[in-house]
């Protein structure tokens, strides 16, 4: 039992980006694709859907059966009057150095676009690239160990399913997602 439980902790980990949803509604996405053709490969989506402030979308892809998140994406929906802001370039100026740092990190691609009463941030990190090594020293307020403390070796999707209900996230069938009302 004891040689189980400790291989357990080890595979355990969390998933990158969600300490930052849960702080400033910023996660990761990838804009590079996992092969839709393939027929080992699923996806799982959730969404965080806070009316007057945020939508984020987060879909992980992962072969079926298997426990290791290839890739994961985020989208996500942010009113400007959530940020404390009036207009776009003010909602740049102040979310503008959050996005940079995701600039040059191998597997993870961010991009911001600009809207005339929120933005939609997209962020990807593609884990078959990505060294997790070098996201833990990049965005150092992501944390990618595991609960006892080592190194995560992989991104864990029932882990990650377990964090992202704790923070209040709901699971997305057949891509229903709700809409956040922009008005």
């Amino acid at each position: 039992m004891k040689v189980r439980i400790r291989f357990v902790k080890k595979k355990l980990s969390i998933v990158l980006g969600l300490i930052i949803v849960a702080v400033t509604f910023f996660t990761l996405t990838n804009q590079k694709t996992v092969s839709a053709n393939s027929s080992r490969v699923e996806t799982v989506s959730y969404q965080l859907l806070k009316e007057g402030v945020a939508d984020v979308r987060l879909t992980y892809y992962h072969n079926k059966g298997n426990d290791k998140v290839l890739k994961q994406t985020a989208e996500s929906k942010i009113l400007y009057s959530a940020l404390k802001v009036t207009d776009a370039q003010a909602a740049k100026e102040k979310v503008g150095s959050q996005s940079e740092k995701y600039q040059g990190i191998t597997g993870v691609q961010e991009s911001v676009a600009y809207k005339d009463v929120y933005l939609i941030e997209k962020v990807s990190v593609d884990y078959t690239q990505a060294n997790l090594n070098e996201l833990a020293k990049k965005l150092p307020e992501v944390n990618i160990n595991t609960p006892s403390g080592k190194r995560a070796t992989y991104i864990s999707l029932k882990q990650s399913e377990r964090f992202l209900k704790k923070q209040g996230y709901s699971k997305v069938k057949n891509g229903h997602f709700k809409e956040l009302k922009v008005n």
